[in-house]
This record gives C-alpha cells, structure tokens and sequence, in this order.
C-alpha cells in the first residue's frame, strides 16, 4: 500500500481541494510535533471525504477507486480491519528544514488519528510472513519496522486512536516522550495561517 505512489498522490490531490472548500477551523501543533519541527502539513480526511466540492467533482470516489485497483492495498486494509475513508481522521507529517533535500529524510513524524482496532492491526502486523515487517518491544509499546523500496518506516500507537510513524526509529521514540516545546516560529506560523482562513484571507 505504501509503494502506491499514485494513490497517495491522489489523496493529496483530494486534500488540497477540501482545504479549500472545507469551513475553516483553528489550527494547533498536534500535541506530539517535536521540538525541531519547522515545517507541518496536515489533512483533515474526513473533511476531505465530506467535502461539497470533492463530491461535486467526484474526486472522492476516485481517490476510493485507485485503492479498489490496488489488491495489495486492499489486502492489507482488509487484513487490519481499516476503512481509511471511514476510519481515519486526519494525517499529519512534521519535520525540520531538510539540510539535503536530495537525501534521505531521517527526521520526520507522520501523526495518523482516528478509529482503530488497535489488537487488530498490531496483530495482522505480526503476522507478517513477507519478512518486511518486524515487531519488538519498547517498555509497554509494540514497535513495527517496515522495510519497502529500500526504506525503513518505525510505527507505533501512541494510544488507541493515534498511530505514529517515522523514517528513523530514535527520533519516532523522542517523540513520544514528550515534554518538549514546539518550535515557537512554527507555532505562530500555523496560528497565522488559521488566523488568516477564518478571516476569508486564504
């Protein structure tokens, strides 16, 4: 699922049009945005899916569609009990300014907050038999490493309704510990933004 270049292209798509038909709300820095984040985007899926505009357009279904072409994609939410376009919230990806954009990104956290049968999935995960996938533990967590198209992604639950997933293992379990302030530029910044959409300025 995560290979299908063109399904999360698409969602992207989708989300970029309901951010700009959906009403606007206050944004804040998801409670688990680490401290060195500078950047952050975020998308409200159930807006996207609700949305007047991608309705009009189709462009939900067609999103729906690309999944239906994708067996794997299929399998895999079939296997873990998920209905992404029921399911699934919002999805948001933090990160630092990439020093080497060409490179590989080490520092990123992608926040996924929804319904989730957590047993379930963590289950389907272990039972991997592709040896893609491998669980160990850390303190009362389950922790997934996942290796597709040469990459390695780590995730977790945070808690029941919350999965959280990053390229590089230390900086996913940073993460969760907590504690740290956000980054105060990037906190305006999405205050900022808020600001401006309820005021009809973007």
């Amino acid at each position: 699922m995560l290979r299908n270049r063109s399904t999360w292209l698409a969602a992207l798509g989708v989300s970029a049009v309901a951010l700009l038909s959906a009403p606007a709300r206050a944004a804040d820095l998801d409670p688990l945005t680490p401290a060195d984040a500078q950047m952050v985007m975020s998308f409200n899926l159930r807006q996207v899916v609700d949305s007047p505009l991608a309705k009009k357009k189709g462009y939900a279904q067609k999103l729906k569609d690309l999944v239906d072409q994708n067996q794997e994609a299929k399998n895999v939410l079939k296997a873990v009990g998920l209905d992404p376009f029921k399911d699934i919230d919002s999805i948001t990806v933090v990160m630092p300014i990439p020093q080497n954009p060409g490179g590989k990104a080490e520092k990123a956290l992608i926040t996924v907050r929804g319904n989730f049968d957590q047993d379930k999935i963590e289950a389907a995960l272990m039972a991997d038999k592709t040896g893609k996938v491998k669980s160990s533990k850390e303190g009362t967590r389950t922790l997934f490493e996942m290796k597709g198209d040469g990459d390695t992604v780590y995730a977790t639950f945070a808690d029941k309704k919350t999965i959280v997933a990053a390229p590089a293992k230390e900086y996913l379990l940073n993460s969760l510990k907590g504690g740290a302030k956000p980054n105060p530029a990037l906190a305006k910044s999405v205050a900022n933004a808020s600001a401006r959409r309820a005021c009809g300025w973007a």
